[in-house]
């Protein structure tokens, strides 16, 4: 999920995510290119399961992707 949304916060439509209990198991990966303060523990807290910061370690964010999806697609 990009941090940036115009339309809701981005720990809001994480929020948002977690309570539709469709989608409450849908692995949710915070992404922002810059580090700023709080924002890893402010997304982990509205329900994102990683916080990524590093876009030019597409090796590390592959893995990461593919491992949620082989879970999810395990309890499906």
């Amino acid at each position: 999920m990009d941090l940036i949304i115009p339309e809701m916060g981005r720990y809001e439509a994480t929020r948002a995510v977690r309570r539709h209990f469709k989608y409450a198991d849908v692995p949710v990966v915070a992404v922002r290119e810059k580090v700023i303060k709080d924002n890893r523990e402010k997304s982990l807290g509205a329900g994102a399961l990683e916080y990524l910061t590093n876009l030019a370690d597409i090796t590390r964010i592959t893995r990461i992707i593919r491992g949620y999806l082989e879970q999810w697609n395990m309890r499906a």
